[in-house]
């Protein structure tokens, strides 16, 4: 009877297996059709000429928060790693399968920014679009919590970590732009971000806001796109819009953020390895 019991325990965890992977597999595969949908929701109204381009509606709602034009190609390092990271689960799906959270996460993200990019085009910088990124952000910074507590090897960290903690920083910096854009494209009278000292404030608060998250994830690689974002917000206060306010909180962001970076890194190498 004993061995009977054993037998049927070993049977039932050894079926378990190929529908774990299975299961890991399908996660890889929706990952790969929302990374692919997020290239694809960018690119046809573009190439079709459907509603107002995004580009053009930035143009048409342009304030001193709206960073110069060459700091939104980072679009095309999100959308090639967010594919790297799609068929590394796919030929991995053992190791994927540890990362299950973010890449659900990371998926929900793709799928989020694609139906941004086909709204907007049609709808302007409106609550859905805001509500869209609001939640592609809280996804990302979920996730990122999470990756803090597990331990990634280089190649893991390449794959996964940077592809999330690259859009997640971007978002950060879109969000504050998303909203502030819409104020100014509904003619929102309470706060004008085109006044410079209201977008200085939102600024803050973006900055504010990139600190907390550094602070709270020990990421730092989310760091990257948010200084590359605030680099190209001074540019366009210093050459675009002569504002010497924003070029100068903005300058002082990177450095409160480079020296939060710093201080993360010392603590870790004090530590030994750290996780990201």
């Amino acid at each position: 009877m004993a061995i009977s019991v054993y037998d049927g325990q070993h049977s039932a965890e050894a079926q378990k297996v190929p529908d774990r992977r299975q299961g890991e597999r399908g996660l890889a595969l929706f990952l790969l059709l929302a990374s692919v949908f997020q290239i694809a929701g960018a690119a046809v109204p573009e190439i079709l000429h459907l509603g107002v381009s995004v580009s053009m509606r930035s143009l048409q709602t342009q304030h001193p928060l709206v960073p110069e034009g060459i700091a939104f190609s980072i679009w095309s390092l999100i959308y090639l790693t967010g594919v790297i990271a799609a068929i590394w689960a796919l030929r991995s799906p053992d190791r994927a399968g540890r990362f299950g959270f973010a890449l659900m996460c990371l998926s929900l993200i793709f799928w989020l920014n694609g139906a941004w990019a086909l709204w907007v085009p049609f709808r302007g910088f409106d609550a859905l679009s805001m509500l869209m990124i609001i939640l592609s952000l809280g996804a990302g910074i979920a996730a990122l919590m999470r990756l803090r507590a597990q331990v990634m090897t280089v190649h893991e960290v390449l794959c996964l970590g940077l592809p999330l903690a690259l859009v997640t920083g971007w978002l950060s910096a879109a969000m504050p732009l998303n909203i502030t854009s819409a104020m100014v494209e509904t003619g929102f009278a309470a706060f004008d971000p085109r006044v410079p000292v209201n977008s200085a404030l939102v600024l803050g608060l973006l900055v504010l806001l990139a600190m907390t998250v550094i602070w709270l994830t020990r990421n730092r690689l989310y760091a990257l796109p948010v200084i590359w974002a605030l680099f190209w917000v001074v540019s366009a206060a210093v050459t675009r819009d002569h504002l010497p306010l924003m070029a100068a909180l903005g300058g002082i962001g990177i450095g409160f953020i480079l020296v939060e970076v710093g201080l993360l890194s010392l603590r870790r190498k004090a530590k030994g390895p750290a996780p990201v």
